[in-house]
């Protein structure tokens, strides 16, 4: 029996058979509406702050900023907390966060600039700092932890009847992170610490931080058809965004991508750990001066005064030939090291070679958004507000910025397929070369936000219908003339083995003919003939 499975994105399919017709169950249409939230948070997570704005419905008005955290006075406003966390002496009791970690009385527990290392590649050669993907991820675990328990009492101290409404909770992630293993990951520790406080409130995956600081920047600004460059440089990346305005005024926003996003870790941290490096290597000279290491020393010397200097390099106030840090816990603090260029407890630091980190990391100016801090966290939050009050998505469609396939199995080809193991077809006694590699979706690819579908032909046994089938999906991050046509090939991975199911409902005459309890899908038979084989 050979079947012809189309998976069709979640509108119902008509199948081409008696007249019968594959409907979608009251199930999914209960699932959308448990999951239509009364309060809408987005979170930005930064390697250096983190910032959360939210919007509630009925009315879903402009995004309103949380602006009050622990550790700071009551009249003491912040648009982003630190993303900072303080543990005890074993390394595990978390005592405090954000505002809360002081480090002159913690010089060593302070968790910081954690967010990079999340990623499955070694940053530790980019940011010299020698930190686990296992200890970051127990930090980000903590961190959200603290950032969820901290709004909800926010909204229970503002909200009368909180504790009854649905609350869904947008994370933004970096464009650098293509991985989607990786995201799945972190969706799964997002959503444990947020469930874990109310059954009502759930995660997800929203925009990348490009996408959400576009969508930000787009709002009635432009006209029809306009083609808007957008950079969003962060703590830890600068991304890319290259966009045309597909709507006109009075219409919901819509915007189409032009290329992938680009992303690349360059940011004001890296800038840091530069100028951390060449402090480092000064008092290494003069240790057995300072009351601390002179890695902890150096970076208690960046903060305060020198990040106040970074941030006007480039203006009038900046332009002297050197600047002076105050270098603490030096045994005597008068002292004169002249090893470290040290003068009456104060570090005589060039300008150049605050021009060298910098220049390492940039090489033209932007112009700024009003308020650019908050960008991507409004922009998290305007997205999802089009969506639920108009039923408009802002990107009809997104470019891939990897590509995806299915491991397959196709007819044989003497010239395709040399070197490639085989195997033959008892039922029509064909060779196909197996582990072949279907690309559904090529790198740079303008994907629709309704998904892709491609049909496969299934063999299987009269009597196994109802019995479910494993798809294999790879990723390759290759441009897409350097794709690799099987898994023999190199630069692949396997990204996720999903479980396919035929069961569904099918219906003739009003009359139910088939029921299943799992969620069903959308399946249309046709005839199995010129399709690859699965």
């Amino acid at each position: 029996m050979e079947t012809l499975a189309h998976f069709a994105g979640g509108r119902p399919c008509e199948l081409g058979m008696d007249e019968k017709e594959a409907v979608v169950s009251s199930t999914m249409a209960a699932w959308e509406e448990e999951r239509f939230p009364d309060i809408v948070v987005g979170i930005d997570f930064g390697m250096t702050c983190t910032g959360v704005a939210y919007t509630i419905g009925p009315e879903w008005g402009p995004p309103k900023t949380i602006q009050r955290w622990p550790g700071r006075l009551l009249s003491e406003l912040a648009n982003k907390v630190p993303t900072s966390l303080v543990y005890g002496q074993d390394g595990k009791t978390l005592k405090d966060w954000g505002f809360g970690c002081d480090e002159e009385e913690n010089p060593t527990e302070v968790k910081e600039f954690f967010k990079l290392h999340l990623a499955p590649y070694n940053e530790s050669d980019v940011t010299g700092a020698a930190i686990t993907r296992h200890d970051a991820r127990r930090w980000f675990q903590d961190y959200i932890s603290c950032i969820y328990r901290h709004t909800v009492k926010h909204f229970d101290d503002s909200i009368p009847g909180f504790r009854e409404m649905r609350v869904e909770f947008i994370f933004s992630v970096p464009t650098t992170w293509k991985d989607v293993r990786m995201i799945e990951d972190l969706r799964k520790f997002m959503d444990k610490a947020i469930k874990r406080g109310a059954p009502k409130h759930w995660a997800c995956i929203g925009l990348t931080e490009a996408e959400a600081a576009a969508v930000y920047a787009c709002r009635g600004l432009y006209k029809n058809r306009d083609i808007i460059l957008v950079c969003d440089a962060g703590g830890g990346t600068t991304d890319v965004n290259v966009l045309r305005l597909a709507s006109t005024w009075g219409e919901p926003v819509q915007l189409e991508q032009l290329g992938n996003v680009e992303g690349r870790p360059i940011g004001s941290v890296f800038i840091d750990r530069a100028i951390h490096r060449h402090i480092i290597e000064r008092l290494s000279k003069v240790k057995d001066s300072l009351l601390h290491t002179p890695d902890h020393v150096a970076w208690k010397m960046l903060s305060g005064r020198f990040q106040r200097l970074k941030c006007a390099f480039g203006t009038e106030a900046a332009r002297t030939p050197t600047i002076s840090l105050p270098v603490p816990f030096l045994k005597s603090s008068t002292s004169n090291l002249s090893a470290a260029e040290i003068c009456d407890g104060q570090m005589i630091i060039e300008w150049e070679h605050v021009q060298h980190a910098f220049d390492i990391k940039i090489d033209e100016m932007l112009l700024m958004a009003e308020e650019p801090q908050l960008a991507v966290v409004h922009g998290l939050v305007l997205d999802r507000i089009q969506q639920l009050k108009r039923g408009v998505v802002m990107f009809g469609s997104r470019c891939s910025p990897v590509s995806y396939g299915i491991i397959c199995d196709l007819l044989y080809d003497p010239e395709k397929h040399i070197g490639e193991p085989v195997r033959r077809d008892p039922r029509d006694s064909n060779i196909y070369a197996i582990d072949q590699i279907q690309w559904l979706i090529v790198q740079g690819a303008s994907i629709p936000h309704t998904g892709i579908s491609k049909d496969f032909q299934l063999k299987i046994k009269p009597g196994e219908e109802h019995l479910p089938w494993k798809v294999h999906i790879v990723m390759s991050t290759n441009p897409p003339e350097q794709l690799p046509q099987s898994m023999r090939g190199k630069d692949v991975q396997q990204v996720v083995v999903g479980a396919a199911d035929l069961t569904f409902q099918l219906w003739s005459k009003d009359q139910r003919i088939r029921s299943s309890q799992l969620e069903p899908i959308k399946v249309q038979w046709m005839p199995a003939v010129g399709i690859e084989k699965a």
